[in-house]
This record gives C-alpha cells, structure tokens and sequence, in this order.
C-alpha cells in the first residue's frame, strides 16, 4: 500500500467535506497540489481536435461501463489514460474494472488516485467507493492499519451524507468492516498455532465448494457447491455451473459422499447455503427469486 496516501485519508475527508459542503476556499487551501483535469478546453486549450476525439471517448467508454461491458470499455479508458491520466472517473473506472476482473492489486493504484483526485473534484461517491475497496484490499492482505485508516475515511465522509435508510444501512455494514479490522488486528498479534486439514477427494472436487455450515452436534455439513451433476447444471458466461446446495454427513470422524438436499430449496436458478439456526433445525438459503432472496 501507499503508505504517503494513507497518512492523507483523514486531511482528504476534511477537505473532501469543505468541498461538499460550503468552504471551498479552505479546502483549496488545505490540499492545493492536486487537480482533477476535465476534458474539457480549459485543460487542453490548444488540443480542439485530441480533446474531440477524447470526449467522444470518454461519453462511449462511460456508457460502456454502465452497461457492465468492460471489454468494451477498457480499450477506450486505456487510451483515455494514456491522454489525460489525472482525470478521477477515467482512474475509477479503470479500478473498478481491474476489481471486478480480481486483478486486486492492479486495481490498487488506480482506485488511489482516483480518490486524490475526487477529493479535488468534490466527488464523494468516488472517494466512498475507493476507500471501501482499498480497505477491503488492505484487509485480505492482512494490513489492518491500512484498512482501518480507509474504512474511517469512508465513515468520516459518510457522516456528511442524508441520514436515511441509505445512510443507515452504509453505517451497519462500515461499522462492521472496522470491527471485523480491529479484529483481525488483534489476532494477527496474538497468534495461536491452528491445523488445517483438506476434507478430501470426497467432498472437495475441481469444481467450486463453499459456506460451509456445520450442525452443533458436527455430525452434517452443509454446502454450497457448482457441479454439473446439480440442479442448476447449466453454465454462466464465465464458465461456471449454478449453485445448489449439497449435504454430508460425518460417520466415524470420516464424512460420506455428499448428495443434494431433499425437497424444494434447490432449484435451476442459484440456491446457497447462508446459514443455519443455533439448534441445526432451520437451515437459511439464498434463491435468485425477486433479484436474490433468503428464505428457509
């Protein structure tokens, strides 16, 4: 991580909300050195034609990466890059596209400067969004701090924002990202020597397994697994089965070849295992009924 950058989060989401919200004078003052350049003819006063073009670039490459078409979108915001790499959405997007490839660490730059220049553009939702990311960057990596310092930022600057149910909802879920950080900071220092043991051939394939749930007595797991020996046996556009639920049992300390469960809770659509009641008695499923839904 870019440890000069983490030292600005807290001075970025002060001058980020005088931006926002009233003292533009003051903000200016506070953080002088970066500037948002626009595609627009008072950045490039002597390139009509090249800011032309890359205008008509930038409106087809945002549009592109609305619409979820990154392969359609990247070309355009690489060359967009390449003619003007101060711009904030042009780095944000191109962060984003990386983050949603799982190209993390290529994401990471991109969502930093992003974030610079926001801040001197007054772009809150830019700012928000980076720091999210790069916090949850920074926790995967086990660099707590790292993460900590983003997931405040995003929550300093969220303060300033509609305390809607929006706003409610953000809270909880950054509340608990900080949680889970000062955690895992706390475990990361003190360690304890743990094993960890593959289940086998049995229940572990080529294919994907994941959620598992386990009953209180540990004598059933519950999975989520993409087989195309399941329900939903028909591959995505990336090349991946549907999800469906899967159960095993353990006789002996050994656990047996799993089978779908029983009865309604897998479907051709993606059912998953979210999880399961204290007592083992009400497992809880996701179904991709209404956009995605949690039913039992």
């Amino acid at each position: 991580m870019n440890t000069s950058f983490l030292k600005k989060i807290l001075a970025a989401a002060f001058c980020c909300s005088l931006v926002l919200w009233g003292s533009a004078a003051l903000a200016q003052e506070a953080e002088t050195e970066v500037v948002n350049v626009e595609f627009t003819p008072e950045f490039f006063p002597n390139d009509k034609d090249g800011l032309k073009d890359a205008q008509k670039k930038f409106k087809k490459a945002t549009n592109a990466f609305i619409e979820g078409k990154a392969q359609e979108a990247m070309p355009l915001l690489e060359e967009l890059y390449k003619y003007n790499p101060d711009n904030a959405e042009v780095n944000y997007m191109i962060a984003t596209i990386y983050k949603d490839g799982g190209a993390t660490a290529r994401a990471t730059p991109f969502y930093e400067r992003a974030a610079e220049l926001a801040i001197a553009a007054g772009d809150a939702g830019i700012v928000m969004d980076s720091y999210f990311w790069l916090g949850s960057f920074a926790h995967s990596l086990y660099n707590f701090d790292d993460a900590i310092a983003y997931f405040g930022g995003y929550k300093d600057l969220l303060a300033n924002t509609p305390q809607d149910a929006a706003y409610l909802q953000s809270l909880l879920m950054i509340e608990k990202k900080l949680l889970e950080s000062y955690t895992g900071k706390e475990l990361k220092a003190n360690p304890e020597r743990v094993f960890i043991d593959n289940l086998g051939d049995v229940v572990n394939t080529t294919y994907d397994e994941y959620s598992p749930v386990i009953t209180a007595d540990a004598s059933e797991m519950y999975y989520t697994a993409c087989r195309p020996d399941g329900v939903s046996d028909k591959m995505d556009n990336k090349g991946k089965y549907g999800e469906d639920i899967w159960i095993t049992e353990r006789e002996r300390g050994v656990w047996t070849k799993p089978a779908l469960i029983q009865g309604k809770a897998n479907t051709d659509k993606n059912d998953a295992v979210v999880g399961m009641s204290g007592d083992g008695s009400i497992l809880y499923a996701f179904t991709s009924d209404n956009g995605g839904d949690i039913s039992f």
